[in-house]
C-alpha cells in the first residue's frame, strides 16, 4: 500500500480518505459512518495530550478500503461520529489491536507499506537499530539518548522526533545544550496542540549522532515518533517477536 504523510502521520490513503497508522493508540477509531456496526458499551480515551473522552465502542465485521486491496475482519473499535479534529480526510486511526495482529514492513525511502504474516521474517542488516519490548498492548522500550536510559512509548502516530517531560528535558540538557527553543504543534487523536520544542543541532540516539533532533515536552508520557523513524529506509514492526528494527539502505 502507498504510504503517506498527514500533518507528519503515517497513513495510507484511498480516495481522498486516509487512516492513520498508531501505535501510539491502544485501540481503533473510526470517524467514517458507512461501515455496518454494532454497539457494545463506551470506553475511556485518552489522548497525547492528557484530553480524556468516553466513546462509543462497536463491532464492525468489516473495514475494507477496496482500492488498496485492505480489509479487515471481526475487529472492535471505538467510533466518534465527527470531523477529525487534526485534518477532515482522516476516517480512521489503525491502533495496536491492529498493528499487533500481523507484520508490517514500512519501506520509507519508497513510502510504500507491506503487510506480512505475523510469523514472517525479513533480511535485518547487522547495522540496524533494534528496539525490544515486552508488551504486546503497550510498546514501550528503553532508548539510549545521550547516555541516559528512558523507557518510551514506539509511536508510528506521533509527528515529532522525541518527547519528555520537562524534568527529562533539563537532565538531557546537562549533557548537551539545545540551540533554541520554539512552540510546535503536535497532533494527537483529539487535537492539535502548540507545545515547548527543543532543537539540538545534534544528539546520541542509541549510541549514533544524529543532526537537528526535536524534542517536545508533554508531561504524561515519553515518546519516540515517526519524525526519528523517517531518518532511516526501512522500519520493520515484528509483532511476532516483540521487535521494531529501523535500517538504511547501503550506499
Amino acid at each position: 500500500m502507498p504510504l503517506y504523510y498527514t500533518n507528519g502521520m503515517a497513513t495510507i490513503r484511498a480516495d481522498k480518505h486516509a487512516f492513520v497508522m498508531d501505535s501510539g493508540s491502544s485501540s481503533s477509531i473510526f470517524f467514517k459512518n458507512k461501515y455496518q456496526k454494532f454497539f457494545i458499551g463506551f470506553s475511556k480515551i485518552t489522548d497525547a495530550h492528557a484530553k480524556t473522552r468516553f466513546i462509543p465502542i462497536f463491532f464492525f465485521p468489516q473495514i475494507e478500503i477496496a482500492e488498496l486491496h485492505f480489509k479487515i475482519t471481526n475487529i472492535v473499535g471505538n467510533y466518534i461520529h465527527e470531523i477529525f479534529a487534526i485534518d477532515s480526510s482522516i476516517k480512521g486511526i489503525f491502533g495496536r489491536d491492529i498493528i499487533r495482529a500481523t507484520n508490517w514492513h514500512f519501506n520509507l525511502a519508497n513510502n510504500v507499506i507491506e503487510t506480512m504474516d505475523i510469523d514472517s521474517n525479513i533480511v535485518i542488516p547487522k547495522k540496524s537499530i533494534t528496539f525490544a519490548y515486552q508488551n504486546e498492548k503497550i510498546p514501550q522500550t528503553k532508548v539510549n539518548v545521550n547516555g541516559l536510559i528512558y523507557e518510551m512509548l514506539i509511536d508510528i502516530g506521533c509527528n515529532v522526533d522525541l518527547c519528555f517531560d520537562s524534568l527529562q528535558i533539563a537532565e538531557i540538557c546537562t549533557k548537551n545544550k539545545y540551540r533554541n527553543k520554539q512552540k510546535d504543534t503536535i497532533s494527537s487523536t483529539f487535537s492539535k496542540d502548540l507545545m515547548d520544542g527543543y532543537i539540538f543541532d545534534s544528539l546520541t540516539i542509541e549510541d549514533i549522532s544524529y543532526s537537528n533532533i526535536h524534542i517536545n515536552v508533554i508531561q504524561n508520557k515519553n515518546i519516540i515518533g515517526m519524525k526519528f523513524f523517517r531518518r532511516f529506509d526501512h522500519l520493520f514492526w515484528d509483532s511476532g517477536n516483540k521487535k521494531v528494527y529501523l535500517w538504511n539502505d547501503e550506499e
